[in-house]
Formats: structure tokens, C-alpha cells, sequence
């Protein structure tokens, strides 16, 4: 390989650093507003009104879907790239009648791993359900009443490498999973009620959600290298 396509494969993957990088704070303690307030996209594809669903007062976001078969969600465009590995930490407390999907965090990706992209879970009354349906992990029930009035510390994290993520519940491990496939052409990060029937209803304290977010190390590395080619580039030109 000649210099100039290696100064274009180490540009690319410089950029590729720099550009895939998402992530996400909403603390309702410190910002009291709603997260269409905050950078999000709010999403209903049966037409409920936001205010229906979601309202901030006390430090947290409430969350009620109840009997309303609402499809109420916030949305990150582009907020999910499976390439990269990712962090994502709800503090919540979830109320009794919350069911499939009423309380939904949603990492997909069909852009660049379209066989599996789908890496969120969402949380019932009783169990969680995530990751492929045929994989031993799906609808596993906690260890504990998650519904018991308490707020509770979810944590998921996702290895690009592996293409597997881990969940943990106040630092108590609960399962690993596996992705399924997305519906083409869909990337984001969400959360919010994404059922048409079922319905969920919970506080939401705060979420920190991180993706792809580069080491400086590695991106000092790269443009060093790149500058270095750039130079040896340069001199053989001038020779």
C-alpha cells in the first residue's frame, strides 16, 4: 500500500473517532425541563400529545402511559453506532403495571450491522426482557421486585467487539444478551413507552448515556501518525 491510500485509511479512521461519538446527561435535578427541552426529539406515532405522557417537577421526569396505548418516546437521530461500545445508566423508580415495552430504552442500529443491531431492554413490573427471543437471557426475571416503590440503578453496558451487552441492577449483575435485527434504516437511542397497547409508568431521575466517546490517547495517536505521513509524503514529493 502507498503512502497517499494510507494517509486516507488513517484519515478515515481519525474521523470515524471524531464524528461517531454520542452522548447524553439529563439530570432532572439540575435541568427541570423536559428532554425535547434538552436536544431530544419527542416521537408518538399514535399522536399523543407529550404533555400527556411526561411532565418534570421534583427533580424527575414522569413517565404515564397508562391506559392510553400512547406510543410516547424521546429520541437521539443517530445516537447509536454498534461499531463503538456504549454506556447507558437510568436512575428510575418503576410503578406497579408497567408492562411489555411501556418502559423501553432502544440502542438500534441497521446502518452498520444490520444482522445485530437491536441492543436495548425494557423493564416490566417483574422481569426484563432483552436481546435476541431465542437466546436464553430473554424475559429473564430479576432477582428482585424492581416495582417495589424504591429507585433502582440500571446499567447496561455494550462491547462493540463481541457485539454483547451486560445488565446490571444497583451493581447486582442480571443478564448478558445478544442483538436482533432492527428495522432497516433505523438509528437511534430512545426511551419512553415504544408499545401501542401496553403502557408504562415510572420517575426518571437521570439517564447518562455515552457511545463511542474516542480515548484522547488514541486520537492523539492517530493524528500523529497522520501528520508523520503527511510529512514523508511531503519530502518524497519535493525529492
Amino acid at each position: 500500500m502507498n503512502i497517499r491510500a494510507v494517509l486516507g485509511v488513517t484519515a478515515n479512521m481519525l474521523f470515524c473517532s471524531l464524528i461517531h461519538a454520542a452522548s447524553l446527561t439529563l439530570d432532572f435535578g439540575t435541568n427541570p425541563t423536559l428532554p425535547s427541552a434538552q436536544g431530544l426529539t419527542y416521537v408518538s406515532q399514535t399522536g399523543t400529545p407529550e404533555s400527556s405522557v411526561f411532565s418534570v417537577s421534583n427533580g424527575l421526569l414522569h413517565m404515564d402511559s397508562l391506559g392510553q396505548q400512547a406510543n410516547a418516546t424521546y429520541q437521539l437521530p443517530f445516537g447509536f453506532d454498534s461499531r463503538f461500545d456504549a454506556s447507558l445508566q437510568i436512575v428510575a423508580k418503576v410503578f406497579p403495571g408497567t408492562t411489555t415495552a411501556g418502559f423501553d430504552f432502544e440502542l438500534d442500529d441497521s446502518l452498520h450491522i444490520p444482522s445485530s443491531s437491536q441492543m436495548g431492554f425494557y423493564i416490566t413490573s417483574d422481569h426484563f426482557d432483552a436481546g435476541n427471543s431465542s437466546s436464553p437471557s430473554f424475559r429473564k426475571l430479576a432477582p428482585f421486585n424492581v416495582s417495589d416503590g424504591n429507585f433502582h440503578v440500571f446499567l447496561e453496558t455494550y462491547t462493540a467487539s463481541t457485539g454483547i451487552a451486560s445488565l446490571f441492577v444497583d451493581s447486582t449483575f442480571v443478564m448478558t444478551f445478544n442483538g436482533e435485527p432492527s428495522p432497516s434504516g433505523v438509528n437511534y437511542f430512545g426511551f419512553g413507552d415504544f408499545n401501542f397497547v401496553n403502557a408504562g409508568k415510572a420517575d426518571i431521575a437521570s439517564i447518562r448515556y455515552v457511545n463511542a466517546v474516542p480515548e484522547p490517547t488514541t486520537v492523539v495517536l492517530l493524528a500523529g501518525g497522520l501528520l508523520a505521513l503527511v510529512a514523508v509524503s511531503r519530502f518524497r514529493t519535493e525529492r
